[in-house]
């Protein structure tokens, strides 16, 4: 549950002076998104970039892009079982305290979305999506065009919430 400590190991093992977050259950990213984080983050010099605060792209395409200081900072100060497992929470919940950036997605609505790998209703969702893709890895606009064509795909886990484990932590431990 300490995912943190496990982020520091290996930006320790490795020498990184900017790691990149991205996780399993985001089976569809796409790498021009993660490029752009990337670039967001060179270009502004930021301790943290997100293209999920606030949140405007789809469940699924989320990336994270943060300096080595800033998790530094976060695992020497996080207490918080939450802040643990979740590595960048620290550093959301203490935007004041980093130069946060974020990258927000230009397609109004999309937040809605979901295509993520959570669930078995997700995993029914992301078989159906794949089994439509022409190459591989997509991007969010070749899975919206698949979208755009057959609607009802999103139907299959379009009731499930975002985050939600995330949300379930939360009720047990709320934050102060």
């Amino acid at each position: 549950t300490d995912v943190l400590s496990r982020f520091v190991g290996a930006a320790k093992e490795y020498e990184a002076d900017i790691v990149l977050r991205l996780t399993g259950d985001c089976v569809f990213l796409d790498p021009k998104i993660i490029d752009e984080a990337i670039q967001l983050r060179t270009a502004t010099n930021a301790d943290y970039v997100t293209n999920q605060w606030p949140v405007s792209f789809a469940d699924g395409l989320d990336v994270e892009c943060f300096t080595k200081e800033s998790l530094f900072i976060s695992d020497k100060e996080a207490t918080l079982p939450l802040d643990r497992d979740c590595v960048t929470q620290f550093m959301m919940r203490n935007a004041y305290r980093f130069k946060v950036g974020s990258l927000v997605c230009p397609i109004p609505g999309l937040d809605k979305s979901r295509w993520v790998l959570d669930s078995a209703e997700d995993w029914e969702f992301c078989v159906a999506l794949a089994s439509r893709l022409k190459h591989l890895p997509p991007s969010y606009t070749d899975i919206l065009a698949i979208l755009e064509k057959e609607p009802e795909l999103q139907k299959i886990n379009g009731h499930l919430k975002r985050n939600e484990r995330f949300y379930d932590a939360l009720a047990v431990e709320p934050i102060q």
